[in-house]
This record gives structure tokens, sequence and C-alpha cells, in this order.
């Protein structure tokens, strides 16, 4: 017997490294989803935060807007953009 062997799915390439100008960019608009003038107004984010009782809204949850898709986000992107944030700050990275 002979058959052609399976190969296994081919993973997606790597996010390619984000540039200080990215960083500030994804930080900039994490920062604009939390600001009070949005939250007034993003009824979405608004019940997300009311729901969680401890405050924390899961990373994959502003990963999936429009604009963080847009700019090939990824949850490592924006924990370091984040880091040096004084409006927001992310929990569960090193």
């Amino acid at each position: 017997q002979i058959r052609v062997k399976s190969t296994p799915p081919s993973l997606p390439p790597p996010a390619p490294p984000a540039t200080s100008a990215d960083l500030a960019a994804i930080r900039h608009q994490v920062e604009h989803y939390f600001s009070d003038a949005n939250l007034q107004h993003d009824v979405f984010l608004h019940s997300k935060l009311s729901q969680a009782a401890d405050g924390w809204i899961p990373l994959d949850t502003i990963l999936a807007f429009p604009k963080m898709r847009a700019m090939k986000a990824t949850a490592a992107h924006v924990q370091t953009a984040l880091q040096t944030s004084t409006v927001v700050e992310t929990k569960g990275h090193p």
C-alpha cells in the first residue's frame, strides 16, 4: 500500500516586529478606546467594562476592533505599547 503523506496545515507567518511608530499608534488607539470622551459614546466597550467585576477586559476583545485589526496589532504589540501608558495597564505579561 502507498499514499501521499498528509502534510500538516501551514502556520501563518509570524507578525513582523512592530516599529516604535507602530507601537505609539497602538498605544494611542487603545488609550482612545478607554478615554472618558470615547466611553461616553461607545456602548459596546462601556457595557464590557460594566460587566467586568474586576475592570479587566480580555485583550482579544480589543484586538478584534477594526482599527486594531487594520494595524495588524498582536497581543505582544499591545502589551509592549502599553508599558509606557499612564492611562491603561495590562496584566498577565512579563
